[in-house]
């Protein structure tokens, strides 16, 4: 189960206790933190979707919406630049 891989990377010291949590990159836990924040950003612009024209002008206001409320904090610069140009362009 997702809780017996989560607990033996636990088990296994794989993240540092440090005073913040912080999970390496290429484990499970990372795996399942990014797959998390995906359903959450897909289900945002999916109700994002649903209230255009009536909260959101367009298609890509909703989107972009969507992307600054689940990864806005959480990309840099750069993705976001990325992010937002092909948004424009779809």
């Amino acid at each position: 189960t997702m809780r017996q891989l989560l607990q033996h990377e636990i088990d296994m010291d794989i993240h540092p206790n440090s005073k913040l949590p912080r999970l390496k990159e290429k484990t499970a836990a990372m795996g399942l933190l990014w797959v998390r924040r995906q359903l959450h950003y897909q289900t945002t612009v999916f109700n994002n979707i649903i209230n255009v024209p009536e909260v959101f002008p367009t298609i890509i206001d909703a989107v972009t919406a969507g992307y600054s409320e689940v990864y806005g904090n959480l990309h840099g610069w750069t993705v976001q630049k990325i992010f937002n140009y092909s948004f424009q362009s779809a």
